[in-house]
């Protein structure tokens, strides 16, 4: 079956609370990219496509925008490390993609926090 990939970036600020003592418990910010690779459900169409990257993008953007410069703290988790993050994304983008009707669905969805450590939720070959 054939994928897509898809890049997005939002910017945001948070710090772990108690009891976590390190020093990622005083605000600060990061740069998130989420990378996400698309499983079609369905074949190509008469043009030779699946979807269009620019409904994909659309999607992802209009849902991330909520978090794009705010403190995820208050908007996403009260502990908002990047794996608590990356599971409510996938969570939250997959009831979207329900809703929508849409003909693909997530098959790995990775959130950097920095240009070298990220998180990675991979879709079970069972939950297909």
């Amino acid at each position: 079956m054939l994928s897509l990939l898809t890049k997005h970036k939002f910017h945001a600020a948070h710090f772990l609370p108690e009891p976590y003592e390190g020093k990622c418990s005083r605000m600060h910010g990061h740069t998130y990219q989420l990378d996400i690779q698309w499983k079609a459900i369905k074949d190509l169409d008469a043009l030779g496509m699946i979807v269009d990257f620019h409904e994909l993008k659309e999607l992802v953007e209009a849902y991330l925008q909520d978090y794009d410069h705010s403190v995820l703290n208050s908007t996403m988790n009260p502990n908002p490390t990047v794996e608590i993050l990356v599971l409510q994304i996938t969570s939250e983008l997959t009831n979207i993609l329900e809703n929508e009707d849409m003909c693909m669905t997530l098959q790995k969805v990775t959130l950097w926090e920095t240009e070298d450590c990220a998180a990675v939720w991979e879709r079970e070959k069972s939950d297909d």
